[in-house]
């Protein structure tokens, strides 16, 4: 009984933090930087009026440097396994409970952010 409490406090801690950093407006700048939507737009010189080509879903360049760090914040389960594996990793310093947190944090953000709404759809429509 007394592990029921302090597991369901690491439970909404765990999606509170997947939530605010990959779906919160308080980051979004920062993740909208890092996908390539701010800087690297402007580095690179992205002609946004050229034709799509064909077999390509976008008019963006396919590599920034920090793209795909960015589609795994803002997916829950993918955040949630990294914090589910860190905290896990410091708490036992061993791979397998660690792995075991992970998949735990995974699944509980999973369920979480579907039974509330919060995270049902991508938040980068495009």
């Amino acid at each position: 009984m007394n592990e029921v409490l302090p597991l369901t406090i690491y439970v909404f801690c765990a999606f509170g933090l997947a939530y605010i950093v990959g779906h919160a407006v308080v980051t979004r700048g920062l993740r909208e930087w890092a996908y390539g939507w701010g800087i690297w737009r402007r580095l690179v010189r992205v002609d946004t009026t050229a034709a799509i080509k064909p077999g390509s879903t976008t008019r963006e360049p396919s590599l920034y440097p920090l793209r795909w760090l960015v589609i795994l914040i803002e997916c829950p389960s993918c955040c949630g396994f990294w914090e589910g594996l860190a905290v896990g990793w410091y708490l036992w310093h061993a791979a397998g409970p660690a792995v075991i947190a992970g998949l735990y944090t995974t699944s509980t953000n999973f369920f979480i952010g579907r039974a509330t709404g919060l995270i049902a759809k991508p938040s980068r429509q495009e």
